[in-house]
């Protein structure tokens, strides 16, 4: 894991992800169309109605114990 921050001061989690499952939906700049096409994408489909039924894995952890837990501090704003 790594943790990025950019000039303005936000700050980034780049992590390595195991398993990854990717979809193309086309390269189109018409949004409608982008819509269109990723609903006709019926293995996306499946596979966010198969996801949807999923119970949640826990919950989130805020940001504020992230930090914590890891041991950062926040640099160039106020806490």
């Amino acid at each position: 894991m790594l943790l990025l921050r950019s000039e303005s001061g936000e700050q980034f989690v780049l992590a390595k992800v195991s398993s990854v499952q990717s979809f193309y939906v086309g390269t189109s700049d018409d949004f409608d169309e982008e819509i269109k096409m990723t609903r006709a994408n019926k293995n996306l489909m499946k596979f966010l109605d198969k996801r949807g039924e999923q119970p949640k894995k826990g919950e989130l952890i805020p940001m504020k114990e992230v930090e914590k837990r890891l041991g950062l501090k926040k640099l160039g704003r106020d806490s």
